[in-house]
């Protein structure tokens, strides 16, 4: 029996061991603006439009405070309106599609501005640099929780 538990020990530790090797190194979260003007797209149905409206979440207003060019998706946004499906078990139809790489292309070259909120920053071009999901919150939720903000 004592030897049975030092061989499940060795091999947990081993096992263990492995994969701390394996693992990414993570960088902590660098909470300054970035330097130069970083283009981001918001991917959201009304929750995120709240959040990014002025007067209301403010994001908008504030992430162009803080250097981010922002745009924005809402319903019926994009190639065969993909921007319909932002709730989770959809985003294979945003990933996992035949048509993922029309959606990524659009998706990462929009600079359109479909909510209400305050841009003071020119469009740098090129690409986007980030992209953040907004989850809607069920429709017997009247509310988004924080922490369903996702970046690809």
């Amino acid at each position: 029996m004592k030897r049975k538990n030092l061989l499940l020990m060795t091999a947990l530790l081993v096992s263990g061991m492995f994969f701390m090797a394996a693992a990414p190194h993570w960088q902590s979260p660098d909470p300054d603006p970035p330097d130069e003007v970083v283009r981001l797209i918001f991917i959201h149905h009304s929750t995120g439009e709240n959040w990014l409206a002025d007067g209301y979440g403010d994001l908008g207003r504030e992430l162009s405070t803080n250097n981010y060019f922002v745009s924005d998706t809402n319903y019926g946004w994009g190639p065969d309106s993909i921007g319909d499906n932002t709730d989770i078990p959809l985003w294979i139809e945003w990933f996992r599609n035949p048509q993922t790489p029309t959606y990524m292309d659009a998706l990462f070259n929009e600079n359109g501005q479909h909510s209400s909120y305050t841009r003071t920053l020119s469009d740098p071009g090129g690409e986007k640099d980030r992209a953040p999901f907004a989850i809607p919150p069920r429709a017997s939720e009247n509310r988004c929780r924080p922490h369903q903000l996702f970046h690809l």
